[in-house]
């Protein structure tokens, strides 16, 4: 495991950490009713974390690869100081 995965790894996790955060806030100002917004918040979830999940080159390790736990610990870092620290939600 090369430093430069590992940097890659948590700036790229980080910053889609930081735009799932910007699109929960934004479905939760934008609508009124609150079914319309879980169901749209669980979709694009959904969808947001296939779209994590496959990102080239991490998608061909296991879960307990150390490159995919820095991967997605990185990521919940960044919700969870976008959450409790700033807010944000």
């Amino acid at each position: 495991m090369k430093y430069k995965q590992v940097l890659l790894s948590v700036i790229l996790n980080a910053f889609l950490g930081y735009l799932w955060l910007l699109f929960i806030l934004y479905v939760i100002e934008s609508l009124d009713s609150a079914i319309i917004k879980a169901i749209i918040i669980i979709l694009g979830t959904t969808l947001f974390g296939e779209i994590v999940g496959r990102i080239a080159p991490f998608h061909q390790y296991k879960f307990t690869h150390p490159l995919k736990l820095v991967s997605f610990s990185s990521c919940l870092v960044v919700v969870i100081i976008g959450v409790f620290m700033f807010d944000i939600v």
